[in-house]
């Protein structure tokens, strides 16, 4: 939002291209979205990103041409050649997140593939001289020495295993296990820690925690609440008998209802581990049941349960309290509707191609 606002941009494009930069949310967190699904379904989160990515490849390429229209009705208004390579720009960003998924996992995909390529982009865009690439560098150093060893710590086996088993915890069968020295998210604590203490700004490490633990701690326990309430309906036969009682109501085309019901609940609760909790399970008996192909079924929820969030009415209320524009919530929806309308779309087409057993 703050770099879109240095473009002078109508308070409504504002909020829509800040409620915009949330769609590449199957990496957002880290890739926690995906690694708890996959617990869900039981799968392995790589496969389940994976698999998932082709939806955000299909939403972003029909998003394009909605973007240029709303950038046009902002004032930011472009020629085709530009058009042309913001489409090329776009498509070597989801080839790269999605290579980097395959040979990374879906946690650390995001900032290895992006880092690298926002730097390009800021090369061929400004064309730095010396002494501008010399001051650019040393201000991103600790996030590209970050990246660095991440790639480091996924890339070279032994050292992989060793932080994969150092103080590795999991509760719970069935659950995702936590690698205090293998996880993205310590390391990004420990390198600002380590920033903050070489920059001398270690004053603000207390508040900034409080802040975190604050804003965080309410997905935290969202989580772990949906998280339960999965197990219970999957161990107690629930998700089963309702995936049972639709497959004999409407067969296998009982497929195109929960992704459409997955899309808005997880926009509702803001959280695809919401949606996926309380449907994944059924998605997956569903499937079994109509003898239907697994992976696309869970990769669809997956994506469905994501998709709407970019509309949520929590993320809107953000918006809109950043912006200082309380009460323009109407408008923002108005604006994005176009966008949810290609999600809905796109979700409904690949239900059917599961559905006729086409994918």
């Amino acid at each position: 939002m703050m770099l879109v606002r240095c473009l002078d941009v109508a308070p409504v494009p504002l909020l829509a291209f800040s409620l915009l930069s949330q769609t590449m949310i199957l990496w957002g967190g880290m890739g926690s979205g995906a690694i708890v699904a996959a617990a869900f379904a039981r799968t392995d989160p790589t496969t389940l990103a994976v698999n998932t990515s082709w939806f955000m490849v299909a939403f972003n390429l029909l998003w394009l041409p909605l973007f240029w229209r709303l950038a046009e009705r902002a004032g930011v208004s472009c020629g085709w050649r530009e058009r042309v390579n913001e489409m090329l720009w776009l498509c070597a960003g989801l080839a790269a997140v999605i290579a980097a998924t395959v040979a990374l996992g879906p946690e650390t995909a995001m900032l290895a593939a992006y880092g690298p390529l926002i730097a390009l982009r800021y090369v061929v865009d400004e064309r730095p001289s010396r002494r501008e690439l010399l001051f650019a560098a040393r201000k991103v150093a600790p996030f590209a020495a970050l990246i660095t060893w991440l790639l480091l710590t996924r890339l070279i086996p032994p050292l992989k295993q060793v932080l994969e088993q150092a103080g590795r915890l999991q509760p719970f069968p069935g659950a995702p296990a936590w690698s205090p020295l293998f996880h993205a998210g310590t390391w990004l604590v420990v390198a600002a820690i380590v920033t903050g203490l070489l920059r001398g700004q270690a004053y603000a490490f207390v508040q900034e925690a409080r802040g975190a633990w604050r804003t965080g701690r309410l997905a935290v326990l969202t989580i772990i609440a949906f998280a339960m309430m999965a197990e219970l309906l999957s161990g107690s036969g629930v998700a089963e008998g309702l995936a049972r009682g639709m497959f004999e109501a409407l067969g296998r085309w009982s497929v195109l209802v929960t992704p459409i019901i997955s899309a808005v609940f997880g926009a509702l609760a803001n959280s695809g581990n919401a949606a996926n909790g309380l449907f994944m399970a059924s998605q997956l008996s569903l499937a079994a049941e109509a003898n239907l192909n697994l992976a696309a079924v869970t990769s669809l929820q997956q994506a469905a349960a994501l998709s709407l969030n970019i509309v949520s009415p929590v993320r809107m209320s953000v918006v809109c309290s950043l912006a200082e524009t309380p009460g323009m919530e109407r408008q923002a929806y108005r604006a994005m509707l176009p966008f949810a309308t290609v999600v809905i779309i796109v979700l409904l087409a690949s239900a059917l191609m599961i559905s006729g057993r086409i994918l």
